[in-house]
């Protein structure tokens, strides 16, 4: 058995190595196989399934956590979306609530709101059970009988100490203070009742269209025609002389929206088997009064989503990020490590100033976070291609399916 080794060396190197070789000649094919290759084969076969071991624990570790931190963006690519699908919703009712004349668009949908507030702050059971003045002047005199009531207890009170004397003071001052607070709002509110209400509804909505709007015959878009509806209901009931409840049960009998409970919007969210079991399900909504019907839950799903955006918080998570940054440099792809520093510096800038930028343009909020969400995708999808280079390493197929 003859070795042929090329070999560029120096003299002393060469003479070392010409003399291993002849040494290796000289052995025996049984004595060179186990006594020279076998060892450095198994030495090299251990070596190269210690690096193995090695590698494929890292990559699992790696691997998990390049889930860890895409797991996140996910979730945070959850709570935007929640945001911009509610804004879309938003704009899409808002487009079908518009009223059919460019300088009153919204027309419609300030008077369901004015029509809302009268329901809310009037006390209505069924006809038996309709409050004539604002529900606010009963909790008013309520919390003020209440504040009197405690006054007169704390004022009965005998003290021989001067500073529970002093106490005794303050606390009566305070919740005499307190009490004026309340005297002035219901002074400022008593002069209201449901037939003013109704002709307040009616002004505004003259004040915001033009004379003889609603004699026209040339209009005939839906939104037109419920509004017309609307205000000729409530024109003739304000014209009708020495009204009484009855009169008022007539009219939101009429005007169909003093039918659904507010309740059908519980937490940003329309309940639609609720709506849909208790008035379409019960109620006749055929014709004109079923059109009434889909004007009421369209307004209704626009108070759900304009509730959950006035609520909506903006919290992005980036622990998993802070823990695993450091190692994903292995990835050693400087553009995708950028990308994610970026989007978190970019988030956490947007979390700082969300409810400015919230309520100062919700277009722009909303455009700001489809930014984020395309990012977000686009990371994830670079993650994933980073993820299926390692998977081959990972030791058990459960740790791809994390």
């Amino acid at each position: 058995m003859y070795f042929v080794v090329l070999q560029v060396a120096t003299s002393a190197r060469s003479n070392w190595f010409s003399m291993f070789l002849d040494f290796i000649n000289k052995l025996p094919l049984t004595e060179l196989l186990v006594g020279v290759v076998v060892p450095i084969l198994a030495a090299w076969i251990s070596y190269a399934l210690a690096e193995r071991a090695t590698r494929r624990k890292e990559f699992n570790r790696l691997f998990i956590q390049i889930e860890l931190v895409k797991k996140e963006l996910l979730e945070n690519n959850g709570s935007i979306l929640n945001f911009t699908s509610e804004y879309e919703e938003k704009v899409i009712l808002n487009k079908e609530l518009e009223f059919p004349l460019a300088f009153c668009k919204e027309l419609l949908v300030e008077v369901l709101n004015k029509l809302e507030k009268v329901k809310t702050d009037y006390f209505y059971f069924d006809n038996d059970k309709l409050y004539e003045k604002p529900n606010c002047l009963y909790i008013l005199a309520q919390k003020i009988e209440s504040i009197n009531s405690a006054i007169e207890t704390e004022e009965l009170r005998f003290y021989d100490d001067e500073y529970l004397e002093a106490k005794q003071i303050h606390i009566v001052s305070k919740l005499k203070d307190e009490r004026e607070q309340y005297i002035i709002e219901l002074k400022k509110n008593q002069d209201r009742d449901i037939y003013k209400e109704f002709i307040q509804i009616q002004s505004f909505i003259e004040r915001n269209s033009f004379e003889n709007l609603f004699a026209k015959n040339d209009i005939s878009e839906n939104n037109f025609e419920i509004l017309k509806y609307i205000y000729n209901g409530i024109k003739d009931f304000n014209t009708k002389e020495n009204k009484d409840k009855s009169d008022v049960a007539l009219l939101y009998e009429k005007l169909v929206l003093f039918k659904i409970s507010s309740d059908v919007v519980q937490e940003g969210q329309f309940d639609q088997d609720t709506f849909d079991l208790y008035y379409k399900g019960f109620e006749k909504t055929d014709g004109f009064e079923g059109r009434l019907y889909d004007i009421c839950e369209k307004y209704y799903k626009l108070v759900a989503t304009d509730s959950f955006i006035e609520k909506y918080t903006f919290n992005m998570n980036s622990q998993k990020w802070k823990d695993n940054s450091t190692e994903l440099v292995l990835l050693s792809d400087s553009d995708l490590y950028i990308s994610i520093s970026e989007l978190y510096e970019k988030v956490n800038k947007l979390d700082d100033k969300f409810i400015e930028m919230k309520n100062d343009n919700l277009q722009n909020f909303y455009t700001y976070s489809e930014s984020i969400t395309h990012t977000i995708l686009e990371i994830i999808s670079k993650l994933e291609k980073h993820q299926s280079k390692i998977a081959k390493w990972c030791k058990c197929n459960g740790i791809v399916n994390l």
